[in-house]
């Protein structure tokens, strides 16, 4: 739907609020295509994800002062598999939300399958503060196992030593 609340305002503002059903990887090119992909520092341009999402959009576009526009948006993961990057893990049966604006991205409440275990993923992009630049920043804790580091092909480096690994073990891994 969409609204303008005052057609005389010199402040002349349309909003707009959608819902979407539909691919994730519809999603994540809508991402990569739109002024989103340089607000998350085109974090997620070589993402790829497969089955359906849920895309809550809502937008406050000032018609004069359109660089000033309000992005808000939540994508809900409902057993995606998602991989960020061609050298990333596979993050499997991902669950969860993914909540977006003009100022950055966070992930909420994401549960995951990766490296022969589960685990919970937290982060996003960090505003500016203080002078200081946005950033990207994750953690990651869950388990791995013997197998899913041997499996997982963007993880050679760690074959060697997963060939005498042998059953599980928890991890708390930190990005940015």
């Amino acid at each position: 739907s969409a609204h303008i609340p005052d057609l005389a305002s010199p402040n002349f503002a349309v909003g707009i609020d959608t819902q979407a059903t539909g691919p994730l990887q519809q999603a994540l090119d809508l991402t990569r295509l739109s002024p989103l992909g340089g607000i998350a520092h085109h974090a997620l341009d070589q993402a790829t994800g497969t089955g359906q999402t849920d895309l809550q959009l809502t937008l406050g576009l000032p018609i004069h002062h359109i660089k000033n526009a309000i992005v808000q948006g939540n994508v809900v993961l409902k057993g995606n598999h998602v991989r960020i990057t061609p050298n990333t893990p596979l993050l499997a049966n991902s669950t969860g939300q993914v909540s977006f604006s003009e100022q950055g991205f966070n992930l909420q409440d994401v549960k995951t399958h990766m490296l022969g275990g589960s685990a919970v993923l937290a982060g996003g992009l960090q505003p500016a503060k203080q002078g200081k630049p946005s950033k990207v920043q994750f953690t990651a804790q869950g388990t791995f196992s013997d197998i899913g580091l041997r499996d997982e092909p963007t993880v050679s480096v760690l074959k060697p030593l997963a060939e005498y690994m042998e059953g599980s073990s928890s991890y708390q891994a930190r990005l940015g």
